[in-house]
Formats: C-alpha cells, structure tokens, sequence
C-alpha cells in the first residue's frame, strides 16, 4: 500500500460484478446444455490462470479462459464445442456483468468515505461498463443512487486496454485531483496478467483479488475480496 494514498482504481469484472447466472444458465440451455449455478463464479476465477497464463506467453487469453471456465463447470468434452457456441454467443451481447459481487458496493462507499478518489477502470468488449455497474447498483459517475466515482474508464470507448499502461495513465487524468502521481496510487483487479502487470507497468501499486487462493506469486499482495481492502485502510472489513 503506497504511503501517502489518494486513490483507488478498482477494476470491475470479477471486482466489482460477475456475469448475471440466469443469463448465464440460458445461453447454455440455448445448445440443450445444463450448467450448475452455483459453480459459475468460481469457474470464472479458475479460468482467470490460463487467461493470465496466455497473456503473460502474448498469446489470445480468450480461448484459454473458455477452455478452462469449461472444464471448471464439469462440461463433457464431447460437449465442448456447443459450449464454446454458447459462451461466445453470450460474449456477443452487451449487459450481462450485473451481479454485484456481496460487499463490493460497501467496500467503494467505505474507500470514498476515507477521503479517496475512486476510478473504474474496465476492459470490455462493448463500452458499457458504465450502464452494468449502474444496473447492479454498484457505482456511477457523479451524484446519483449508488456510489459516486470519479470516472469510469472503459477500454472499449477510450481504445486502450489492460495491461497497456496508458489506460492507467488516462485514469490519472480522469481522477479529478490534478497532481496525482502513480506512486499515490493503488488498483485492484482479479488479473495478473492485465491488472496488475499493467498498473506496475504504469508505476502504480496493484492488488489482486484472488477469491480462491490460485496465485501464487507472492511478489505482489493478494486479497480475497475487494471487501477486505477498506481493512487495509484502518477501517473494518466489510462483511460479505
């Protein structure tokens, strides 16, 4: 944690909001394919290692976290390809990451309430990062019936994305405090590859949110969820 700290960056899939599991379970039931709610969450930070893994090679992680969110539902191999069509189809629409993660909100309202600056930053395949992290009733931009943020920063509408460090440099000059330097600075994201890696690269500390314990790279900090950061402030955790 930087010493002297004036804002968070807080990424949002995986942070924030996971996929809506009703919209998840149809787009299966779509291929005649049955998938169990209850294991989607930690599928997604299952196949968070091999997508980290991909980009850490320069490879496309897309494939490599499919793969393994496939195999992490119990999903046969002979039902691969189905799913496959199932999963990219959902990837072709816009507005399912609405779940709010239990405590994220309290978490954000608890950073704000410490006098800190917070900024989203998003990578998204359709620019609406915004309009999910509304609908679930975590953030928004300004005043209104959620958290307020700073910015929300979203690769597809500002056409940089994680780990690029420049989308960490845009978020600087969107955080509303004019001389904030990076080494005030702290982001918090579920990947190593992109979040972490590129906040470094941008010379900002990074967390990474780890629900499961998978990482095992103790040269950055981990936590379980964002709900823990607020204790790394001197306030409470929040309970999820």
């Amino acid at each position: 944690m930087p010493e002297q700290l004036r804002a968070v960056f807080v990424d949002a899939g995986g942070v924030l909001v996971l996929p809506d599991h009703d919209a998840v379970v149809r787009a299966f039931a779509g291929a005649s394919l049955t998938v169990n709610p209850g294991r989607l969450d930690d599928a997604h930070y299952r196949a968070m290692v091999p997508f980290d893994a991909a980009i850490a090679d320069g490879r496309d992680p897309g494939p490599a976290y499919r793969l393994s969110y496939l195999h992490a539902l119990g999903l046969a191999d002979t039902e691969r390809a189905a799913a496959t069509a199932a999963l990219d189809g959902l990837g072709a629409m816009a507005g399912y990451w609405t779940r709010p993660i239990p405590g994220a909100r309290a978490a954000l309202a608890a950073i704000r309430e410490a006098g800190l600056a917070i900024v989203v930053v998003s990578n998204t395949d359709h620019g609406d990062a915004d309009l999910q992290l509304a609908t679930a009733g975590i953030c928004q931009v300004g005043a209104g019936p959620a958290v307020e943020v700073r910015a929300i920063v979203d690769s597809a509408r500002v056409g940089v994305a994680k780990p690029d460090p420049h989308i960490f440099e845009i978020a600087l000059g969107l955080s509303g405090i004019d001389d904030l330097a990076p080494a005030e600075v702290v982001h918090v994201g579920d990947s190593a590859a992109a979040d972490v890696a590129g906040a470094r690269r941008a010379g900002i500390g990074a967390i990474h949110v780890d629900p499961l314990g998978l990482c095992g790279d103790d040269a950055h900090d981990h936590v379980r969820a964002l709900a823990e950061l607020p204790g790394r402030l001197g306030k409470k955790p929040i309970a999820s």
